[in-house]
């Protein structure tokens, strides 16, 4: 998104993979925040200020945090950049750099410009094929940001995408794995066919994200499965339907779920769940009764993870009324109640007061709740990893799953040795 015209030389630092230097050699350092690292974001860039550099910050966080952001940056994007960014340089260049620049509203993203992989270390990420197709999500869900970030779902031209995919593939041509990173994938099921049946010509295999109704489309699915789908997990949230409602998450339903996925494992597509645990309508009963329903499922994966309220969203301002929230949680530390933040990962921090659990211990039956149902010594996910095996259409993407749940489980199994002995010496 650089103008060519500007001479500008740009080095991308992912600090997942490699560490920030404080006093490598630049005049600019720009940071794209999330609200998960938005407090280490925020300590960079006061060091980089006070050694005389210039900070710019936009991203998810920034966007929903904007008067907080511009405490520790020069300028900040709030929106979408591709609005802002070739004027923010071009202002910058000039000397005439804003405090703030807001994008008026959701960009075509047709021909979004391709990410510059050529400045990142490729060779350090477990998944380096990644590529985003859609933008946004056409649902409202009342504890996710996407709908509020990005506003309207939107789709990139298919020949587009295509094109970066055989780029991809012509500089990594050992790996067959693509993942698509997108919130949904499957918005719009007639468009999404028609990239499908453009994909197929690839001869590749992949896996993203979708949502329940997608699975219930079988046109979709088979399309899905011919381009060389080999993965969905799936955003099921919760069975309970009095919790569905209560979060917004209207397009889910259960009846007929398990044969649905049944349906699209024997395709060769393997689905995988994702549930929240700690949600207000969540009780001891229907954590139990979910654990039931997961261990005759035909999930052969199932991701548990806290709610967690991201700032400005209506589960955070209804909590943060109620005086059930730790006021700003990204900014102020681990602690919370009797949680074990500290040495837990971040799907399983605690910053809130749950209605029917202490914060510590929905941490433990979260925790619990994954072994039952994920572990094999549950008969049945051995025969779920069996039918994995089987008929995912990909047997290297087969092995990755099955080790990558023999390693939750035994991180997992320690976790818990770990939380139920601090909750007894507490």
């Amino acid at each position: 998104m650089v103008p060519k015209d500007l001479d500008i030389d740009v080095t991308i630092i992912d600090e997942q993979v490699e560490p920030v230097d404080l006093d490598m050699d630049c005049d600019v350092v720009v940071f794209s925040v999330t609200t998960l690292i938005a407090r280490k974001c925020y300590s960079l860039a006061d060091a980089f200020r006070e050694r005389g550099k210039t900070v710019i910050m936009g991203g998810y966080h920034v966007t929903l945090c904007p008067d907080e952001a511009k405490a520790h940056a020069d300028s900040i994007a709030v929106g979408e950049a591709e609005a802002v960014w070739p004027t923010m340089l071009r202002d910058l260049c000039t000397g005439r750099l804003k405090p703030e620049y807001l994008s008026s509203g959701p960009v075509d993203i047709k021909d979004m410009p391709v990410p510059r992989r050529d400045l990142l270390k490729m060779r350090k990420y477990i998944v380096p094929n990644t590529v985003i197709v859609t933008r946004g999500c056409p649902y409202m869900c009342s504890y996710c940001a996407s709908s509020k970030i990005f506003g309207k779902f939107r789709r990139r031209d298919p020949d587009a995408v295509i094109r970066e995919i055989r780029s991809l593939r012509r500089k990594n041509w050992r790996e067959k794995l693509i993942m698509f990173v997108d919130d949904e994938l499957f918005g719009n099921p007639e468009e999404a066919i028609r990239f499908f049946r453009k994909l197929k010509r690839l001869d590749l295999f992949w896996w993203s994200q979708a949502t329940v109704p997608a699975l219930f489309n079988r046109k979709l699915m088979e399309a899905a499965a011919e381009s060389g789908c080999v993965g969905l997990m799936v955003g099921v949230e919760t069975f309970n339907p009095e919790t569905r409602k209560h979060i917004k998450k209207y397009q889910n339903y259960n009846r007929g779920l398990n044969e649905a996925v049944e349906y699209a494992n024997s395709l060769g597509i393997s689905v995988g769940a994702m549930m929240i645990s700690g949600l207000d309508t969540d009780t001891p009963k229907t954590l139990k009764k979910t654990i039931q329903i997961l261990k005759h499922s035909r999930f052969p994966l199932v991701n548990f993870g806290v709610l967690r309220p991201y700032p400005t969203m209506s589960t955070y301002q209804d909590l943060d009324v109620e005086g059930r929230v730790k006021k700003d949680w990204w900014m102020n530390g681990l602690d919370y109640g009797d949680s074990f933040n500290s040495f837990l990962p971040d799907y399983l921090k605690v910053y809130y007061t749950p209605k029917y659990f202490s914060p510590g211990e929905l941490q433990e039956k979260t925790l619990e709740a994954f072994l039952k149902i994920n572990s094999l010594l549950n008969w049945n996910q051995v025969k779920n990893m069996a039918r994995l095996f089987y008929f995912n259409q990909s047997k290297m993407f087969a092995f990755r799953i099955f080790f990558a749940t023999i390693i939750m489980d035994i991180d997992a199994w320690s976790m818990l040795r770990k939380v139920r002995k601090a909750r007894r010496s507490s």
